[in-house]
């Protein structure tokens, strides 16, 4: 706004400076988030920088439409405390991670950013495969089985394994609906991901190999 102080009164210079500033505190990029500071029993937290609205604007400009979609999930399962969703929108999207995993993420290649960060294993359909099998010419997947553990400070680990299922095993559309049998036999080293609450949703802080 260009203010002409030469022929506007000083009050109404006074009433427009205090108009300004209302404007602004309305603005703020923090009334985007509208989820509540975790409490005492949900810590530990970790703290994130958030972004600020013009900087989510400018990016969101150059999403396609299933980031914009993960996005949208993100946000209403961060509203509603579902973790899962949450999860499933950081797997399927980049632009969801680099906005939510803001900390440095422990690997065992050292730390990584949420936007260069890549989960060791994908979704398939409705199953979960490693991610160095992916792009094997042959689609030789190898499946993984992850196993959800939220805690009560909403603390949040994945075990993951490898599995070499049996016959229909990892049919979605078989009698067992996909659900691990007897003759499934899970293989290779165990790994985990440790999510922390953060005031905004969750953050990945962990990637690490079980012992």
């Amino acid at each position: 706004m260009v203010i002409l102080r030469d022929w506007v009164p000083r009050a109404a210079l006074l009433y427009a400076t205090i108009g300004l500033f209302a404007c602004s505190a309305e603005s703020s990029p923090d009334s985007q988030y509208a989820i509540p500071v975790a409490s005492d029993d949900r810590k530990p937290t970790i703290e994130k920088d958030r972004p600020s609205k013009a900087l989510i604007a400018a990016s969101d400009n150059a999403l396609n439409d299933t980031d914009r979609m993960m996005l949208e999930q993100a946000k209403i399962a961060c509203k509603n405390d579902d973790f899962k969703s949450f999860f499933e929108a950081a797997m399927r999207s980049k632009p969801v991670r680099a906005r939510y995993f803001t900390s440095s993420i422990k690997t065992g290649d050292g730390p990584q950013s949420g936007k260069n960060y890549r989960f060791p294993f994908e979704m398939m359909d409705t199953f979960f495969v490693t991610a160095d099998s992916v792009n094997r010419e042959s689609k030789d997947w190898e499946n993984v089985v992850l196993d959800f553990n939220q805690a009560s400070d909403n603390r949040v680990r994945i075990d993951w394994v490898r599995i070499d299922y049996g016959p229909g095993g990892n049919d979605p559309g078989a009698d067992d609906g996909g659900a691990q049998l007897a003759d499934d036999k899970e293989y290779g080293p165990r790994g985990y991901l440790l999510f922390y609450p953060t005031d905004v949703c969750w953050a990945l802080a962990e990637d690490g190999i079980a012992g």
